[in-house]
């Protein structure tokens, strides 16, 4: 399991995009799919997986309930904590999930959850380069 690596699970590109964007900042690395059996597909050929995945519960082709039966199902997947996201008011987390969040999402409260659920373990800060002289 790579720490510093997230999967978003989103079929809003602009809401995916948004969710990378502040991750990436932060110093994740962020993989994307815009739906669970996207994500599936990525996560059984990828050789490290990633410390977290954020997946959206409301989505075509295959939702975020049935890509958790399908995370279970399956040793490997079953290890990665997952952070369910939705618009729907729903009173806990959903059975594999380790937290649920609502939609629209804080993005600070975002931040902390990752933080805390892939460890806080990002990639360390670039350090400065003195400059180059020839």
């Amino acid at each position: 399991m790579v720490r510093n690596r997230i999967l978003i699970v989103e079929d809003d590109t602009h809401v995916l995009e948004t969710y990378k964007l502040f991750l990436e900042i932060e110093g994740y690395h962020v993989l994307t799919a815009h739906d669970g059996r996207e994500a599936l597909d990525l996560l059984r050929f990828e050789k490290e997986l990633p410390a977290l995945i954020l997946l959206d519960l409301m989505m075509p082709v295959m939702n975020g309930w049935r890509f958790l039966e399908e995370r279970r199902a399956d040793a490997r997947l079953a290890s990665v904590p997952v952070i369910a996201i939705t618009s729907a008011r729903f009173p806990e987390a959903p059975p594999g999930a380790v937290r649920t969040l609502l939609k629209p999402v804080d993005i600070p409260e975002l931040l902390r959850l990752v933080a805390e659920h892939a460890r806080d373990s990002r990639a360390p800060a670039p350090q400065p380069q003195p400059p180059f002289k020839p």
